[in-house]
């Protein structure tokens, strides 16, 4: 019994989809191995239309572009962050502290780790950025 093509890659694809499994990702890696899979698998006395072919690779493109572009985007929030940090040196701000309760005072100096800014106020440390509710 021979499997059609369209059907190993199907039951490849939904077993991979991201709304059956929350945790799978499509990879250049899954995506490579379900198209040798297809190529494997295909009848050689009615193989598959080269457009096929063309339209997965160009989902495939687009979907590592999209992939760039998400991760482009990352680095520039974080950069982005980072610098609306750095212009709060010298600024008297209001923040909220652990317990909610509004507090003041000038941040001295602003400490990046991980890629995340926190501020050094008066004599606290570690204060998150978002936390401030008001700048003078």
């Amino acid at each position: 019994m021979t499997t059609q093509p369209t059907q190993a890659a199907a039951g490849a694809a939904a077993s991979s989809s991201p709304a059956t499994s929350s945790n799978t990702t499509v990879d250049k890696n899954m995506f490579l191995k379900l198209l040798t899979a297809q190529m494997r698998n295909q009848d050689p006395m009615q193989p598959k239309d080269d457009s096929q072919w063309m339209s997965q690779m160009a989902q495939f493109s687009e979907l590592e572009q999209i992939s760039n572009l998400a991760t482009s985007d990352s680095k520039i929030a974080s950069s982005l962050s980072s610098s609306q940090a750095l212009s709060l040196i010298g600024k008297s701000v209001t923040y909220l502290d652990a317990q909610g309760n509004p507090q003041q005072g000038v941040v001295d100096k602003v400490e990046m780790a991980g890629g995340s800014a926190t501020l050094d106020v008066g004599s606290q440390s570690g204060i998150d950025p978002s936390t401030v509710t008001e700048v003078r």
